[in-house]
C-alpha cells in the first residue's frame, strides 16, 4: 500500500513540474497571459492540496 501512496505522490510532483513548465512556456511566448495565470492558479491549488495546507 505504501508503494501506491509513493507512486501517487510521484505523479503529483510530475504534474506540478509540467504546470510550471507550461507557465514558463507561456511567459516566453509573451502572448499567453491567460495560460500563465491558469497554470499558476492550478499549481497553487495543487500545492495546497499536496501539502494539505487547507
Amino acid at each position: 500500500m505504501q508503494f501506491l501512496n509513493d507512486y501517487a505522490a510521484f505523479i503529483d510532483v510530475v504534474a506540478l513540474l509540467c504546470l510550471i513548465i507550461l507557465a514558463v512556456a507561456g511567459a516566453i511566448r509573451q502572448k499567453s497571459i491567460g495560460l500563465i495565470i491558469l497554470a499558476l492558479a492550478v499549481t497553487f491549488w495543487a500545492l495546497v492540496r499536496f501539502f494539505k495546507l487547507i
